[in-house]
C-alpha cells in the first residue's frame, strides 16, 4: 500500500557540529485508493522511529508541494524545497 526508501549517509565532521550519520529520504509513496487512512502516517512514524534507533542525526528530505503539509505534520520543518526533521540528544 505504501513505500518509502531512507538512504543511511555519515556525515563529514565540522567545527561546532554534531558529528554522525543522517537520514536521506526519497520514494515516499502511497497508492492513491489507500491515501488519507492513516497508512502513509504509519509508515513515516516507522521511519521516524527507526532513525532514531539506529540513531541518526536527522532525516531529510524533498517533498512535494503538495506533501508539504504532510511532512510538517509530523515535525519536518523547512523551506518549501527541503525539510528535516533533527533528533534531540538525550
Amino acid at each position: 500500500m505504501a513505500t518509502t526508501y531512507v538512504q543511511e549517509i555519515e556525515r563529514v565532521p565540522r567545527p561546532r557540529d554534531r558529528v554522525g550519520p543522517w537520514g536521506y529520504v526519497t520514494g515516499v509513496f502511497t497508492r492513491p485508493e489507500a491515501r488519507n487512512a492513516g497508512v502513509g502516517r504509519r509508515l513515516l512514524d516507522h521511519v521516524i522511529a527507526w532513525a532514531k534507533a539506529r540513531p541518526l542525526h536527522l532525516l531529510l528530505l524533498w517533498p512535494s508541494e503538495r506533501s508539504v503539509p504532510f511532512y510538517r505534520r509530523a515535525g519536518f520543518v523547512g523551506s518549501p524545497e527541503a525539510h528535516e526533521l533533527a533528533f534531540t540528544e538525550d
